[in-house]
């Protein structure tokens, strides 16, 4: 009997702000994009043409709120990712013809980013070589390089996704930008998803919703992909 795959993450942030959802899908490459995604991209697209609405707005400001700290101040470089996506998914702020492809997973990850306005991770487990997860605040001097330059986020104070291995963490993404030591490749036959959501500005039912519908596009990217999917309150550990 196939044993099925657990990935156990633990929310360590220590004021509660977020809450956090989890999806992983296993049985890549994910290749295949699904049937209805360019329509739904397209329509979402549409839909933020005219800018976010008043709801959208305070959505938009709740997830800045959620990650400004002592340390961190969410602004400029800093902001998360889901607002460059807002920038790219707008032509004439952002110059291009139209919103950029990846991969399946990839866009599938913006899609599902642009539909909640809440940043989101996703990562190559393989590439992580764990299936432990800590997201706690990233310390002192703490940082990672995060694209092909080389060029590298200081995460103090940031909320960041840690791979755990041996009792020891290692930071590898968070809500602005993941460590390019883990994002995915051509070649990924398993991601995992996290989706940082505020925990005073949401329900788990909400956050349990956007983890749901990301991992039923994932499972739509290939032949046999499994996909599992949850929520994990804060100071909770769950296996998912």
């Amino acid at each position: 009997m196939k044993r099925r795959f657990c990935l156990h993450v633990a929310n360590q942030v220590p004021d509660e702000r977020v809450r956090l959802g989890v999806a992983w899908a296993l049985g890549g490459p994910f290749r295949q994009t699904p049937p209805a995604f360019e329509d739904a991209l397209s329509a979402r697209l549409e839909a933020l043409r005219n800018g976010l609405n008043p709801a959208e707005e305070a959505r938009r400001r709740a997830v800045r709120d959620m990650l400004r700290r002592p340390g961190y101040k969410p602004t400029g470089r800093g902001k998360p990712a889901s607002e460059y996506l807002l920038r790219t998914a707008n032509p004439a702020a952002d110059g291009r013809q139209q919103f950029p492809r990846i991969s399946p997973a990839v866009d599938i990850g913006n899609l599902m980013s642009l539909n909640t306005l809440w940043p989101l991770s996703l990562w190559d487990l393989d590439r992580a070589q764990t299936a432990h997860v800590a997201v706690r605040l990233g310390q002192a001097a703490e940082a990672y390089v995060f694209n092909e330059a080389g060029q590298t986020i200081n995460v103090h104070d940031l909320v960041v996704g840690c791979a755990v291995q041996d009792e020891q963490t290692r930071p590898i993404v968070n809500p602005v930008k993941d460590s390019q030591a883990t994002k995915t490749q051509p070649g990924t036959e398993r991601v995992a998803v996290l989706i940082y959501a505020p925990t005073h500005e949401t329900t788990p039912a909400e956050v349990a919703e956007a983890a749901a519908a990301t991992a039923a596009w994932l499972a739509q990217t290939g032949a046999g992909v499994e996909t599992s999917h949850g929520v994990v309150e804060p100071e909770a550990t769950c296996m998912i």
